[in-house]
Protein backbone atom coordinates (compact mmCIF):
# COMPACT_ATOMS: atom_id res chain seq x y z
CA UNK A 1 0.00 0.00 0.00
CA UNK A 2 1.55 3.23 -1.14
CA UNK A 3 0.96 7.08 -1.65
CA UNK A 4 -1.34 9.38 0.21
CA UNK A 5 -3.66 6.10 1.40
CA UNK A 6 -0.70 4.64 2.38
CA UNK A 7 0.61 7.53 4.33
CA UNK A 8 -3.18 8.29 5.96
CA UNK A 9 -3.28 4.70 7.38
CA UNK A 10 0.18 4.98 9.23
CA UNK A 11 -1.09 7.84 10.52
CA UNK A 12 -4.44 6.41 11.46
CA UNK A 13 -3.32 3.36 13.20
CA UNK A 14 -0.28 5.12 14.86
CA UNK A 15 -2.45 7.57 16.45
CA UNK A 16 -4.52 4.58 18.05
CA UNK A 17 -1.33 2.76 19.64
CA UNK A 18 -0.01 6.08 20.54
CA UNK A 19 -2.85 6.60 22.91
CA UNK A 20 -2.67 3.06 23.94
CA UNK A 21 0.53 3.45 24.83
CA UNK A 22 0.06 6.60 26.84
CA UNK A 23 -2.38 5.15 28.77
CA UNK A 24 0.05 2.12 29.57
CA UNK A 25 2.86 4.84 30.41
CA UNK A 26 0.40 6.27 33.05
CA UNK A 27 -1.50 3.48 34.77
CA UNK A 28 0.83 0.85 34.31
CA UNK A 29 -1.93 -1.35 33.02
CA UNK A 30 -1.45 -3.37 29.64
CA UNK A 31 -4.65 -5.41 29.88
CA UNK A 32 -5.93 -3.45 27.27
CA UNK A 33 -3.73 -4.48 24.47
CA UNK A 34 -5.18 -7.96 25.05
CA UNK A 35 -8.45 -6.82 23.17
CA UNK A 36 -9.25 -7.43 19.79
CA UNK A 37 -9.47 -3.97 18.70
CA UNK A 38 -6.07 -3.59 19.67
CA UNK A 39 -4.72 -6.72 18.32
CA UNK A 40 -6.39 -5.50 14.72
CA UNK A 41 -4.48 -2.55 14.69
CA UNK A 42 -1.39 -4.19 15.69
CA UNK A 43 -1.70 -6.24 13.12
CA UNK A 44 -2.71 -3.81 10.52
CA UNK A 45 0.45 -1.44 11.80
CA UNK A 46 3.08 -4.46 11.39
CA UNK A 47 1.40 -5.15 7.57
CA UNK A 48 2.19 -0.95 6.74
CA UNK A 49 5.57 -2.14 7.90
CA UNK A 50 6.29 -5.10 6.35
CA UNK A 51 5.31 -3.14 2.91
CA UNK A 52 7.01 -0.48 3.31
CA UNK A 53 10.82 -2.96 4.19
CA UNK A 54 10.90 -1.89 7.82
CA UNK A 55 12.26 1.69 6.53
CA UNK A 56 10.40 3.86 8.94
CA UNK A 57 11.99 3.83 12.39
CA UNK A 58 9.39 5.21 14.72
CA UNK A 59 6.92 2.48 13.51
CA UNK A 60 9.48 -0.24 13.97
CA UNK A 61 10.04 1.38 17.57
CA UNK A 62 6.33 1.92 18.82
CA UNK A 63 5.11 -1.71 17.54
CA UNK A 64 8.21 -2.89 19.23
CA UNK A 65 7.63 -1.20 22.49
CA UNK A 66 3.82 -2.64 22.24
CA UNK A 67 4.75 -5.98 21.15
CA UNK A 68 7.30 -5.78 24.25
CA UNK A 69 4.09 -5.31 25.96
CA UNK A 70 1.81 -7.71 24.63
CA UNK A 71 4.50 -10.33 25.72
CA UNK A 72 3.33 -9.72 29.24
CA UNK A 73 0.14 -11.09 28.93
CA UNK A 74 1.33 -14.20 28.02
CA UNK A 75 2.00 -16.81 30.35
CA UNK A 76 5.78 -16.73 31.45
CA UNK A 77 6.42 -20.12 29.43
CA UNK A 78 4.74 -18.44 26.37
CA UNK A 79 6.22 -15.09 26.07
CA UNK A 80 9.68 -15.79 23.98
CA UNK A 81 7.93 -15.95 20.58
CA UNK A 82 6.72 -12.44 21.01
CA UNK A 83 9.79 -11.64 22.47
CA UNK A 84 11.49 -12.25 19.66
CA UNK A 85 9.22 -10.40 17.54
CA UNK A 86 9.95 -7.27 19.42
CA UNK A 87 13.69 -7.97 19.27
CA UNK A 88 12.75 -8.07 15.30
CA UNK A 89 10.57 -4.76 15.03
CA UNK A 90 13.43 -3.55 17.02
CA UNK A 91 16.23 -3.96 15.31
CA UNK A 92 16.75 -1.90 12.50
CA UNK A 93 16.06 1.01 15.26
CA UNK A 94 19.10 0.13 17.44
CA UNK A 95 21.43 -0.30 14.66
CA UNK A 96 20.40 2.90 13.29
CA UNK A 97 20.99 5.07 16.70
CA UNK A 98 17.18 4.84 17.87
CA UNK A 99 16.83 5.35 21.62
CA UNK A 100 13.98 5.19 24.09
CA UNK A 101 14.19 0.90 23.60
CA UNK A 102 13.00 -1.32 26.59
CA UNK A 103 16.09 -1.82 28.86
CA UNK A 104 15.34 -5.27 29.43
CA UNK A 105 16.10 -6.32 25.44
CA UNK A 106 19.36 -3.89 24.76
CA UNK A 107 21.88 -6.93 25.34
CA UNK A 108 19.81 -8.89 23.12
CA UNK A 109 19.66 -5.74 20.50
CA UNK A 110 22.89 -5.70 21.07
CA UNK A 111 23.87 -9.60 20.30
CA UNK A 112 21.62 -9.03 17.12
CA UNK A 113 23.38 -5.99 15.94
CA UNK A 114 26.63 -7.72 16.14
CA UNK A 115 27.28 -9.55 13.00
CA UNK A 116 26.28 -6.75 11.07
CA UNK A 117 28.48 -4.01 12.91
CA UNK A 118 31.28 -6.63 12.25
CA UNK A 119 30.43 -6.96 8.32
CA UNK A 120 31.04 -3.22 8.47
CA UNK A 121 33.93 -3.02 9.94
CA UNK A 122 35.28 -5.28 7.72
CA UNK A 123 34.45 -3.43 4.77
CA UNK A 124 35.26 -0.54 5.72
CA UNK A 125 39.08 -1.55 6.09
CA UNK A 126 39.30 -1.60 2.34
CA UNK A 127 36.83 1.28 2.00
CA UNK A 128 36.52 4.42 2.67
CA UNK A 129 33.22 5.86 3.51
CA UNK A 130 33.77 8.53 5.91
CA UNK A 131 30.21 8.89 6.79
CA UNK A 132 29.32 4.72 7.00
CA UNK A 133 32.39 4.75 9.52
CA UNK A 134 31.24 7.44 11.97
CA UNK A 135 28.03 4.83 11.62
CA UNK A 136 29.86 1.76 12.51
CA UNK A 137 31.93 3.46 15.62
CA UNK A 138 28.19 4.68 17.04
CA UNK A 139 26.75 1.17 16.48
CA UNK A 140 30.03 -0.13 18.48
CA UNK A 141 29.95 1.97 21.28
CA UNK A 142 26.09 1.14 21.64
CA UNK A 143 27.28 -2.66 21.38
CA UNK A 144 29.70 -2.29 24.27
CA UNK A 145 27.67 0.01 26.67
CA UNK A 146 24.80 -2.53 26.16
CA UNK A 147 27.06 -5.88 26.55
CA UNK A 148 27.10 -6.77 30.23
CA UNK A 149 30.44 -7.29 32.24
CA UNK A 150 30.19 -10.56 32.62
CA UNK A 151 29.82 -11.77 28.88
CA UNK A 152 31.93 -13.91 26.96
CA UNK A 153 31.62 -11.39 23.98
CA UNK A 154 32.67 -8.35 25.30
CA UNK A 155 36.45 -8.32 24.94
CA UNK A 156 35.92 -9.15 21.31
CA UNK A 157 33.65 -6.47 20.99
CA UNK A 158 35.97 -3.85 23.09
CA UNK A 159 38.60 -4.96 20.62
CA UNK A 160 36.05 -3.84 17.62
CA UNK A 161 35.16 -0.87 18.77
CA UNK A 162 39.03 0.21 19.26
CA UNK A 163 39.62 -0.46 15.39
CA UNK A 164 37.16 1.30 14.59
CA UNK A 165 38.59 4.38 16.23
CA UNK A 166 41.94 3.91 15.36
CA UNK A 167 40.47 3.97 11.63
CA UNK A 168 38.52 7.00 12.17
CA UNK A 169 41.82 8.94 12.73
CA UNK A 170 44.12 7.38 10.23
CA UNK A 171 41.15 8.42 7.64
CA UNK A 172 40.61 11.88 9.07
CA UNK A 173 43.11 13.20 7.33
CA UNK A 174 46.37 15.82 9.09
CA UNK A 175 44.25 16.94 12.33
CA UNK A 176 42.01 14.14 13.61
CA UNK A 177 40.55 13.85 16.73
CA UNK A 178 43.39 12.06 18.67
CA UNK A 179 41.03 11.51 21.75
CA UNK A 180 40.13 8.54 19.79
CA UNK A 181 43.47 6.95 19.72
CA UNK A 182 43.64 7.14 23.63
CA UNK A 183 40.40 4.95 24.15
CA UNK A 184 41.43 2.68 21.42
CA UNK A 185 44.56 2.02 23.59
CA UNK A 186 42.44 1.98 27.05
CA UNK A 187 40.04 -0.57 25.07
CA UNK A 188 42.72 -2.63 23.31
CA UNK A 189 44.03 -3.08 26.87
CA UNK A 190 40.97 -4.05 28.75
CA UNK A 191 39.52 -6.57 25.76
CA UNK A 192 43.49 -8.14 26.37
CA UNK A 193 42.48 -8.43 30.27
CA UNK A 194 39.14 -10.23 29.88
CA UNK A 195 40.29 -12.08 27.42
CA UNK A 196 40.41 -16.08 28.51
CA UNK A 197 42.88 -17.37 25.62
CA UNK A 198 46.38 -15.99 25.62
CA UNK A 199 47.03 -15.28 21.78
CA UNK A 200 44.02 -13.27 21.71
CA UNK A 201 45.24 -11.01 24.71
CA UNK A 202 48.87 -10.84 22.95
CA UNK A 203 46.84 -9.63 19.68
CA UNK A 204 45.06 -6.75 21.68
CA UNK A 205 48.23 -5.46 23.26
CA UNK A 206 50.06 -5.88 19.81
CA UNK A 207 46.88 -3.79 18.51
CA UNK A 208 47.43 -1.40 21.45
CA UNK A 209 51.02 -0.74 20.56
CA UNK A 210 50.12 -0.48 17.04
CA UNK A 211 47.53 2.32 17.91
CA UNK A 212 50.89 4.36 20.03
CA UNK A 213 53.01 4.27 17.16
CA UNK A 214 49.82 5.79 15.28
CA UNK A 215 50.00 8.59 17.56
CA UNK A 216 53.33 8.87 17.85
CA UNK A 217 53.41 10.06 13.96
CA UNK A 218 51.18 12.84 14.66
CA UNK A 219 52.93 13.92 18.11
CA UNK A 220 56.33 12.84 17.90
CA UNK A 221 55.97 12.29 21.43
CA UNK A 222 59.06 10.12 22.93
CA UNK A 223 56.38 8.61 25.43
CA UNK A 224 53.98 7.17 22.52
CA UNK A 225 57.04 5.89 21.27
CA UNK A 226 58.40 3.89 24.85
CA UNK A 227 54.58 3.42 25.67
CA UNK A 228 54.32 1.51 22.22
CA UNK A 229 57.76 -0.52 23.07
CA UNK A 230 55.93 -1.90 26.79
CA UNK A 231 52.69 -2.97 24.68
CA UNK A 232 54.63 -5.21 22.21
CA UNK A 233 56.85 -6.55 24.57
CA UNK A 234 53.86 -7.88 27.17
CA UNK A 235 51.96 -9.53 23.76
CA UNK A 236 55.26 -10.90 22.98
CA UNK A 237 55.34 -12.09 26.75
CA UNK A 238 51.93 -13.56 26.67
CA UNK A 239 52.37 -15.19 23.37
CA UNK A 240 56.47 -15.80 23.00
CA UNK A 241 56.13 -17.81 20.02
CA UNK A 242 54.06 -14.85 17.91
CA UNK A 243 55.45 -14.36 14.76
CA UNK A 244 53.58 -10.89 13.93
CA UNK A 245 53.99 -9.70 18.11
CA UNK A 246 57.66 -10.43 17.70
CA UNK A 247 58.26 -8.86 14.01
CA UNK A 248 56.13 -5.84 15.51
CA UNK A 249 58.53 -5.55 18.84
CA UNK A 250 61.60 -5.23 16.57
CA UNK A 251 59.87 -2.62 14.01
CA UNK A 252 59.17 -0.67 17.26
CA UNK A 253 62.73 -0.93 18.92
CA UNK A 254 64.64 -0.53 15.56
CA UNK A 255 62.30 3.19 15.29
CA UNK A 256 63.35 3.96 18.39
CA UNK A 257 66.99 3.26 17.82
CA UNK A 258 66.69 5.61 15.07
CA UNK A 259 65.43 8.55 17.28
CA UNK A 260 67.50 7.81 20.24
CA UNK A 261 70.37 5.64 18.92
CA UNK A 262 70.98 3.36 21.99
CA UNK A 263 72.43 0.27 20.98
CA UNK A 264 70.71 -1.90 23.50
CA UNK A 265 67.13 -1.21 21.27
CA UNK A 266 69.19 -2.69 18.24
CA UNK A 267 70.13 -5.80 19.92
CA UNK A 268 66.71 -6.39 21.04
CA UNK A 269 65.20 -5.79 18.47
CA UNK A 270 67.50 -8.18 16.51
CA UNK A 271 66.77 -10.67 18.90
CA UNK A 272 63.17 -10.46 18.70
CA UNK A 273 63.58 -10.23 14.68
CA UNK A 274 65.63 -13.58 14.50
CA UNK A 275 62.87 -15.08 16.75
CA UNK A 276 60.39 -14.25 15.19
CA UNK A 277 62.08 -15.51 11.69
CA UNK A 278 62.65 -18.90 13.82
CA UNK A 279 59.25 -19.35 14.70
CA UNK A 280 57.44 -18.45 11.52
CA UNK A 281 56.10 -21.36 9.34
CA UNK A 282 57.32 -21.38 6.10
CA UNK A 283 53.84 -20.18 4.88
CA UNK A 284 53.75 -17.29 7.40
CA UNK A 285 51.78 -14.44 5.79
CA UNK A 286 54.33 -12.24 8.09
CA UNK A 287 57.30 -14.10 6.71
CA UNK A 288 58.15 -11.16 3.79
CA UNK A 289 58.00 -8.80 6.29
CA UNK A 290 60.08 -10.54 8.99
CA UNK A 291 62.58 -10.93 6.08
CA UNK A 292 62.66 -7.08 5.28
CA UNK A 293 62.47 -5.41 8.57
CA UNK A 294 65.38 -8.56 9.81
CA UNK A 295 67.36 -7.38 6.69
CA UNK A 296 66.66 -3.40 7.81
CA UNK A 297 68.11 -4.11 11.52
CA UNK A 298 70.94 -5.87 10.08
CA UNK A 299 71.72 -2.94 7.98
CA UNK A 300 71.51 -0.61 10.95
CA UNK A 301 73.83 -2.98 12.26
CA UNK A 302 76.44 -2.77 10.02
CA UNK A 303 76.22 1.00 9.84
CA UNK A 304 77.71 0.58 13.60
CA UNK A 305 80.33 -2.15 12.77
CA UNK A 306 81.08 -1.51 9.03
CA UNK A 307 81.47 -5.51 9.68
CA UNK A 308 80.77 -6.68 5.93
CA UNK A 309 79.17 -10.03 7.38
CA UNK A 310 76.35 -7.80 8.88
CA UNK A 311 76.00 -6.20 5.32
CA UNK A 312 75.87 -9.38 3.35
CA UNK A 313 73.38 -11.12 6.08
CA UNK A 314 71.47 -8.04 5.29
CA UNK A 315 71.36 -8.23 1.58
CA UNK A 316 70.20 -12.02 2.01
CA UNK A 317 67.57 -10.91 3.93
CA UNK A 318 66.05 -8.75 1.52
CA UNK A 319 66.28 -11.43 -1.13
CA UNK A 320 64.09 -13.49 1.17
CA UNK A 321 61.66 -10.90 1.40
CA UNK A 322 62.00 -10.24 -2.46
CA UNK A 323 60.95 -13.82 -2.80
CA UNK A 324 57.94 -13.61 -0.62
CA UNK A 325 56.57 -11.07 -2.56
CA UNK A 326 54.41 -11.49 -6.06
CA UNK A 327 56.14 -9.62 -8.92
CA UNK A 328 53.75 -6.60 -9.79
CA UNK A 329 52.74 -6.22 -6.02
CA UNK A 330 53.66 -2.49 -4.69
CA UNK A 331 55.85 -3.69 -1.74
CA UNK A 332 58.91 -4.81 -4.21
CA UNK A 333 59.53 -1.48 -5.21
CA UNK A 334 60.27 -0.88 -1.39
CA UNK A 335 61.98 -4.08 -0.51
CA UNK A 336 64.37 -3.57 -3.64
CA UNK A 337 65.17 -0.34 -2.95
CA UNK A 338 66.51 -1.02 0.85
CA UNK A 339 68.66 -3.96 -1.15
CA UNK A 340 70.15 -1.65 -3.56
CA UNK A 341 70.77 0.62 -0.57
CA UNK A 342 72.60 -2.45 1.36
CA UNK A 343 74.09 -3.71 -1.63
CA UNK A 344 75.33 -0.08 -2.63
CA UNK A 345 77.01 0.27 0.86
CA UNK A 346 78.65 -2.86 0.56
CA UNK A 347 80.38 -1.89 -2.18
CA UNK A 348 81.52 1.03 -0.22
CA UNK A 349 83.01 -0.85 2.33
CA UNK A 350 84.93 -3.18 0.02
CA UNK A 351 86.36 -0.01 -1.66
CA UNK A 352 86.96 1.94 2.21
CA UNK A 353 88.87 -1.83 2.87
CA UNK A 354 91.16 -1.55 -0.19
CA UNK A 355 91.76 1.86 0.81
CA UNK A 356 92.62 1.09 4.13
CA UNK A 357 94.66 -1.98 2.83
CA UNK A 358 96.75 0.07 0.86
CA UNK A 359 97.59 2.94 3.54
CA UNK A 360 98.42 -0.01 5.78
CA UNK A 361 100.96 -2.16 4.15
CA UNK A 362 103.23 0.12 5.04
CA UNK A 363 102.51 0.31 8.55
CA UNK A 364 105.70 -0.83 9.92
CA UNK A 365 105.20 -4.09 12.66
CA UNK A 366 106.42 -2.13 15.85
CA UNK A 367 105.65 1.11 16.56
CA UNK A 368 108.56 3.57 15.45
CA UNK A 369 109.35 6.34 13.31
CA UNK A 370 108.33 5.81 9.90
CA UNK A 371 111.05 5.55 7.43
CA UNK A 372 111.86 8.16 4.97
CA UNK A 373 109.52 10.22 7.10
CA UNK A 374 110.07 13.82 8.39
CA UNK A 375 107.51 14.39 11.02
CA UNK A 376 107.19 17.40 13.40
CA UNK A 377 104.76 15.48 16.00
CA UNK A 378 105.43 11.58 15.87
CA UNK A 379 102.61 11.49 18.24
CA UNK A 380 100.29 12.82 16.03
CA UNK A 381 101.62 10.53 13.29
CA UNK A 382 100.92 7.01 15.74
CA UNK A 383 98.11 8.03 16.59
CA UNK A 384 97.11 8.61 13.36
CA UNK A 385 98.19 4.66 12.31
CA UNK A 386 96.66 3.35 15.41
CA UNK A 387 93.21 4.92 13.59
CA UNK A 388 93.97 3.31 10.23
CA UNK A 389 94.68 0.19 12.07
CA UNK A 390 91.08 0.46 14.17
CA UNK A 391 89.61 0.56 11.04
CA UNK A 392 90.89 -1.77 9.24
CA UNK A 393 89.92 -4.17 11.97
CA UNK A 394 86.20 -3.11 11.97
CA UNK A 395 86.56 -4.28 8.10
CA UNK A 396 88.27 -7.67 8.59
CA UNK A 397 86.93 -10.94 10.25
CA UNK A 398 88.63 -12.73 12.74
CA UNK A 399 91.76 -13.33 13.20
CA UNK A 400 92.47 -10.33 11.29
CA UNK A 401 90.28 -8.21 12.84
CA UNK A 402 91.81 -9.19 16.35
CA UNK A 403 95.49 -8.44 14.62
CA UNK A 404 94.66 -4.93 13.48
CA UNK A 405 92.91 -3.97 16.85
CA UNK A 406 95.89 -5.26 18.95
CA UNK A 407 97.71 -3.15 16.54
CA UNK A 408 95.53 0.04 17.00
CA UNK A 409 96.69 -0.67 20.75
CA UNK A 410 100.23 -0.72 20.34
CA UNK A 411 100.41 1.92 18.01
CA UNK A 412 98.09 4.14 20.77
CA UNK A 413 100.39 3.46 23.28
CA UNK A 414 103.66 4.55 21.51
CA UNK A 415 101.40 8.12 20.72
CA UNK A 416 101.10 8.59 24.33
CA UNK A 417 104.50 7.60 25.08
CA UNK A 418 105.84 10.02 22.71
CA UNK A 419 103.66 12.98 23.55
CA UNK A 420 104.63 15.10 26.12
CA UNK A 421 102.33 15.83 29.07
CA UNK A 422 101.15 18.93 28.13
CA UNK A 423 100.39 17.63 24.38
CA UNK A 424 97.17 19.20 23.30
CA UNK A 425 96.22 15.97 21.67
CA UNK A 426 96.77 13.73 24.67
CA UNK A 427 93.45 13.60 26.19
CA UNK A 428 92.22 12.58 22.43
CA UNK A 429 94.91 9.99 23.09
CA UNK A 430 94.02 8.76 26.05
CA UNK A 431 90.52 8.24 24.86
CA UNK A 432 90.54 6.69 21.50
CA UNK A 433 93.00 3.55 23.55
CA UNK A 434 90.10 3.52 25.97
CA UNK A 435 87.88 2.90 23.12
CA UNK A 436 90.35 0.05 21.32
CA UNK A 437 90.72 -1.72 25.00
CA UNK A 438 87.03 -1.64 25.60
CA UNK A 439 86.30 -3.05 22.52
CA UNK A 440 89.39 -6.01 22.77
CA UNK A 441 87.95 -7.20 26.36
CA UNK A 442 84.32 -7.07 24.62
CA UNK A 443 85.54 -9.50 22.04
CA UNK A 444 87.05 -11.86 24.73
CA UNK A 445 90.46 -11.57 23.36
CA UNK A 446 92.97 -11.61 26.21
CA UNK A 447 94.29 -8.69 27.84
CA UNK A 448 97.81 -8.00 28.53
CA UNK A 449 99.21 -6.87 31.42
CA UNK A 450 99.41 -3.17 30.79
CA UNK A 451 95.67 -3.12 29.74
CA UNK A 452 94.47 -2.80 33.27
CA UNK A 453 96.61 0.40 33.70
CA UNK A 454 96.10 1.85 30.53
CA UNK A 455 92.45 1.70 31.16
CA UNK A 456 92.46 3.68 34.48
CA UNK A 457 94.16 6.46 32.79
CA UNK A 458 91.24 6.81 30.34
CA UNK A 459 88.77 9.25 30.32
Amino acid sequence: MHGDSGDALRQELLSAVLDELRVIEETNDIAGLGRPEAEERVARLESWLDENAYADLYVGQVLGWLTWYRAHLDPAGAREPRIRRALELLANCYENGVSHLPVPLLPYLADGAEAEAEDALRRLLVVDDPERLAHTVTLWHRIVGDTPQESPDRSTRLSNLAVALHLRVVRAGPDPDLSDLDSAVELFTAAAAARQEQASGARDLADAGQVLLTRYGFTEDRGDLDGAVVKFREAVALSPDSPSCLLQLGRALRGRFAVAADPADLTEALASLRTADRVAPPDDPERGRIHEYLGAALRDLAARTDRMADLDAAVAQFDLALAHVPEGHADRERVGARRAEAVGRRESVHEARDILRLMTESVPPVPGPIPGQDDDDPAITLMGIGGMCRLRGRTDAEPEATHWLDMAIAYYRAALATAEPDHPDRADMLSLLGTALAARGASGSPASPEDGADASGAP
